[in-house]
């Protein structure tokens, strides 16, 4: 590893090369350091740092909890009596539960972020990505 390079700040090349590696679901901060000639903890801190949140627009619960979620009954909008089924847009607003983020095991620790996560069709939580740009 470089040392003179360990604590720069990364080039928009460098960032690029990142979101391209993040792209692969079975490689570790180790090997995206070793690949980088960057210390482990300068890549794991730029992408916690830069990474961003998606939620689709046409989707009413936007909580990140929503998948352990036991909520129930919060309006009187809701047909099945579970709040992370509720279709009403102001759910979000009057739970005190409420989590923007994604609790996910793929946004709690590595990667940080969901490019690469092969669930992503399906998951219906909010997503972290990390976008070079």
């Amino acid at each position: 590893m470089a040392a003179q390079n360990s604590y720069k700040h990364l080039s928009l090349e460098e960032r690029k090369n990142l979101e391209e590696l993040l792209h692969n679901p079975e490689i570790t901060l180790k090997q995206i350091g070793v690949q980088m000639e960057r210390d482990p903890k300068c890549i794991r801190e730029e992408i916690k740092r830069h990474r961003i949140r998606r939620v689709r627009k046409n989707q009413h619960n936007k909580c990140g909890k929503q998948n352990d979620c036991i909520q129930t009954r919060l309006c009187t909008h809701c047909l099945t009596g579970q709040c992370r089924f509720c279709t009403h847009d102001n759910c979000n607003e009057i739970c005190t539960n409420f989590f923007p983020d994604p609790v996910c095991k793929r946004t709690t620790r590595f990667p940080y972020v969901c490019n690469g996560c092969p669930d992503n069709e399906n998951c219906k939580l909010p997503r972290m990505y990390y976008i070079a740009t």
